[in-house]
């Protein structure tokens, strides 16, 4: 993890929250710092676009305790275009390292 240029978490939404194991893993790694201004793209796969947003939300509070630099925090609802918003979730994860780098 300390290496890696950017992370990218998808996630399904559990309680309008995130997963437990998912919490303590972030949780974990925010003991060791190496999530401290890491660039993270977050997601989760829905059935409509409305959907996902409550555990986005709580997941992006709890990177916040990082200084994460958040790329993308949206869900991605399943249909014709799925890959093409996977394909623009990465773009943005991408330009955003790229413009990091200087």
């Amino acid at each position: 993890m300390a290496s890696a240029d950017a992370l990218l978490i998808a996630m399904p939404e559990y309680g309008h929250s995130l997963p437990g194991s998912l919490k303590n893993a972030v949780d974990w790694l925010i003991g060791t710092g190496e999530l401290e201004g890491k660039l993270v793209a977050i997601t989760s796969a829905v059935a409509a676009p409305e959907r996902g947003r409550l555990g986005l939300a709580a997941l992006r509070t709890t990177l916040g305790a990082e200084s994460a630099r958040i790329a993308f925090q949206d869900p991605i609802a399943r249909g014709p275009d799925f890959e093409l918003q996977i394909e623009a979730m990465l773009g943005s994860l991408v330009a955003a390292d790229l413009a990091a780098e200087g």
